[in-house]
């Protein structure tokens, strides 16, 4: 990370940090809209700072795809209205 990178993380790091949920449909398939209003509800409030597809946001159970898509959706709804975190979390040591 350079050292204007690492200057705009330290001072957009602030407030509450939200670990976001990803909405899984009853067809067991990711709601991508429904992660895009869910971003949104949050920034929308003044969230500041999002993790995407961490722990709460069932990393383990979603194939490589839907994870780059979460990721994806996530940063295209925070519209660099908040600081997205991406990739804090796995369920083993093999990606």
């Amino acid at each position: 990370m350079s050292n204007e990178n690492l200057k705009e993380a330290k001072t957009r790091l602030k407030g509450p940090v939200v670990p976001l949920t990803t909405p899984i449909g009853a067809d067991g398939k990711v709601d991508y809209e429904g992660l895009s209003k869910l971003t949104h509800f949050y920034v929308d409030g003044g969230i500041k700072v999002l993790i995407a597809v961490g722990t709460t946001g069932y990393c383990y159970a979603l194939t490589e795809e839907e994870h780059r898509r979460a990721v994806e959706i996530i940063v295209q709804a925070a519209d660099g209205r908040a600081f997205v975190i991406a990739g804090v979390s796995h369920s083993g040591t093999m990606m």
